[in-house]
């Protein structure tokens, strides 16, 4: 599989570890177990999907343009708990000790990055796997050769156009409309308050995007949903909120990545000289030898 290309969505793999494995120290007694556990789940996908070109994409840590149209943009979330922060800083050293790129983009998030690398990957020719869980990414996936999948490392899922109908109601080319209709409430994305996603689903299977729904509002009270027919108000009321949650929902594909072509910047070839001094480090030598054997 050399024409796959890896793409790993860094801090939400260390956010999922954070909250799912026990809690272990380095031997300076410092916590390292979800930085620890996202390693070794790279050692079991460098193993079992065989590629030889990855990248993890990792969120900036300060705004990004979100929040330039937004001010409130996340900003219900709560602090980064003490022993987290120190592993989200840990972890680029982490993974390109074993022999992953690392990609950080200030002004942009993971997820941008990521539709970049795809955008790109696909015009080198990679059919790309995203590595994450993040429904935003489900507006990237397609089967259109090169295809571009996501995998759900936790249930081991594929998630191609099928998988996101089935999950939203919409193919992925509608999922940026389809997120505007319901917001995102992760995200402090508002969208139209009154839109559920049973009706937004309804609206994107009769329309192909926004600017038809709202261009042929007379149409909607006959659709088959419940409250059609208050359908038109509540989004002409809403309809400055949707278009600014389709402005933040929509991931940017030209985010300015430290390399021109992915090809040799992103080959693995086992891991780094650095590798067995930055893991005696955290505690745990042998994440070097599993990712050796892959190396294999």
């Amino acid at each position: 599989m050399a024409d796959d290309l890896v793409i790993l969505d860094g801090h939400a793999m260390l956010h999922k570890a954070y909250h799912a494995v026990p809690k272990r120290e380095d031997p300076d007694g410092t916590e390292v177990g979800a930085v620890l556990a996202v390693c070794g789940q790279l050692t079991w996908l460098l193993r079992k999907m065989r590629s030889r070109h990855l990248v993890m994409a990792l969120d900036p840590g300060g705004p990004t343009f979100r929040h330039a149209l937004f001010a409130d943009y996340k900003a219900h979330r709560g602090a980064t708990p003490d022993d987290l922060g120190p592993q989200l800083a840990r972890l680029p050293a982490a993974v390109e000790a074993l022999g992953i790129r690392t990609v950080c983009v200030p002004g942009f998030e993971a997820d941008d990055c990521i539709a970049t690398l795809v955008r790109q990957g696909r015009e080198e020719g990679f059919a790309c796997w995203m590595v994450g869980v993040d429904k935003d990414l489900f507006q990237l996936v397609t089967d259109h050769d090169p295809p571009v999948r996501l995998f759900v490392l936790k249930t081991r899922e594929v998630i191609d156009e099928a998988a996101v109908i089935e999950r939203i109601g919409v193919p992925p080319s509608r999922a940026v409309d389809y997120y505007a209709l319901v917001g995102d409430s992760s995200d402090n994305v508002r969208g139209a308050a009154t839109v559920g996603p049973k009706a937004a689903a309804t609206l994107l299977q009769h329309f192909p995007d926004l600017e038809a729904i709202f261009a042929d509002l007379h149409a909607i009270p006959s659709l088959d949903t419940r409250g059609a027919g208050r359908l038109p108000l509540r989004l002409l009321k809403a309809r400055a909120d949707i278009e600014l949650a389709r402005r933040l929902v929509r991931l940017r594909d030209d985010v300015p990545l430290p390399f021109a072509s992915l090809r040799e910047p992103l080959a693995w070839t086992g891991p780094s000289a650095e590798a067995g001094a930055v893991f005696a480090a955290l505690g745990d030598p042998s994440v070097v030898e599993q990712a050796r054997w892959a190396a294999r």
